[in-house]
């Protein structure tokens, strides 16, 4: 991709030969990330157009100062939309434990919620006797509790059923291809 001065950053939203470099090169990038992360080609199409149109208004601001290359900007603008688009789609099927991300990195954060994406894809396969006595369990509740709550004979049988819907979650976690990237990144 050619290398362009700072001062020329606005110019090369006019240059056609630029604009589809940029698009050949960091479409694919993106839709692999947004498809990685509960989204579709069209989804990603879009938040390219819109990191596009984000960076180019940044590039008119007297203020802004680009300190990485042109493209990762708009790589990382279209990565952070995503981040945003994942919250805003969890908000609406009713998961509303927040994300912090006060002193984090775009990059930590983003990895903190493909993590939690991951977890929760897995959750979601989980029976759902699994999922409920992992709900009370996280949600801080005694052995005794959920036995009573689930209708289970015992307080050990409750923590054995615990750690096998525990393991197998796990396990489905870690064999993920996701998780394995995630780990080599």
């Amino acid at each position: 991709m050619k290398k362009k001065s700072e001062k020329d950053l606005e110019s090369q939203f006019q240059d056609d030969d630029w604009l589809k470099e940029v698009y050949i090169k960091l479409l694919p990038q993106l839709e692999k990330h947004v498809l990685r992360n509960s989204g579709t080609a069209q989804d990603a199409k879009d938040l390219f157009q819109e990191a596009m149109v984000i960076t180019y208004k940044k590039t008119k601001d007297p203020s802004f100062i680009l300190t990485s290359s042109i493209e990762t900007f708009i790589f990382s603008v279209g990565k952070r939309k995503w981040l945003y688009e994942l919250r805003k789609r969890k908000e609406q099927t009713g998961i509303t434990e927040p994300i912090e991300d006060e002193g984090n990195t775009i990059e930590e954060i983003i990895i903190k919620d493909e993590k939690q994406k991951l977890y929760l894809q897995h959750f979601n396969q989980l029976s759902p006797k699994c999922q409920e006595v992992l709900k009370l369990f996280f949600s801080g509740l005694k052995m005794n509790e959920i036995a009573k709550n689930l209708g289970f004979s015992s307080e050990g049988y409750t923590r054995k059923r615990k750690h096998e819907c525990q393991d197998k979650l796990l396990k489905q976690i870690k064999s993920d291809p996701v998780y394995k990237e995630m780990e080599h990144e």
